[in-house]
């Protein structure tokens, strides 16, 4: 896969600046939570103010919890094939893997890996309900990444929101 898809699928240009987006907020209860072990010093603080649930690009589906003020952008992407269905799948690098886990920040990104994720997908209600675990390395050193996640379908599951 290009980078070209991968950036399209974080949501972001190949500068790393989120792309314009429509997306539906998500009502109040809905969440994406994470913790950083040891604390990753370029997020000291997971707080998304952004959550996209929506396919980006086609055959896939990502799932983002972005923060954006001024200058400071990060975010985690989980990136699903479109038609994975609920269960429990690793997060694993490279094009191969059903799921893939990115951190963005600091003006790079990270891929995930040595991870697992336990998915429900609710076509129905247009919801997904995520635990997740990966690991990242930055600067030689790992950090594992928990979280969990609740959301709508904030733009279109099956085809490029706009």
């Amino acid at each position: 896969m290009s980078n070209a898809i991968l950036l399209k699928q974080l949501g972001v240009d190949e500068n790393l600046k989120p792309l314009p987006i429509e997306v539906q907020q998500q009502p109040v209860g809905k969440y994406y939570k994470a913790k950083f072990n040891p604390d990753f010093p370029p997020i000291p603080s997971f707080k998304p103010e952004l959550f996209i649930y929506a396919c980006l690009y086609p055959g896939s589906v990502s799932v983002i919890g972005r923060y954006h003020k001024a200058d400071v952008l990060y975010q985690i992407t989980i990136i699903i094939d479109q038609k994975l269905e609920s269960g429990t799948y690793p997060i694993k690098k490279g094009d191969e893997s059903r799921v893939r886990a990115n951190v963005i920040s600091d003006g790079g990104w990270l891929h995930g890996d040595n991870g697992e994720i336990k998915l429900k997908r609710d076509d129905k209600n247009k919801s997904i309900y995520a635990e997740f675990d990966f690991q990242i390395e930055s600067g030689g050193k790992p950090h594992k990444v928990q979280g969990r996640l609740e959301l709508l379908a904030s733009g279109p599951l099956d085809k490029p929101a706009q």
